[in-house]
């Protein structure tokens, strides 16, 4: 068995990025809500992105009474591959 020993040199440090977010910011997500009979529909994807798209993360929230509320997810995870004109015929777990 060969070892071989590889040293890395740093280069010069390039100019400075662009300032990120910090710890407690929030993505900004363009956002649609829609309320239907006792749900709350709640979409997030990239700013301008199309509603026809399948790039939203959708969740429905169903208000039970004044105290109650079930919140669950298009095909029962948070991914951003939901179409949110379909948002009413989705499965929700």
């Amino acid at each position: 068995m060969t070892t071989y020993i590889v040293e890395l040199a740093e280069g010069p440090q390039g100019p400075p990025g662009p300032q990120g977010l910090s710890g407690g910011d929030e993505l900004p997500y363009s956002k649609r809500v829609d309320f239907v009979d006792n749900f709350i529909y709640i979409g997030e994807a990239e700013p301008g992105s199309s509603e026809t798209d399948p790039i939203w993360r959708i969740k429905r929230t169903e208000i039970i009474n004044d105290e109650d509320m079930i919140t669950v997810w298009a095909d029962g995870d948070g991914l951003f591959n939901n179409i949110w004109s379909m948002r009413l015929s989705a499965t929700y777990l």
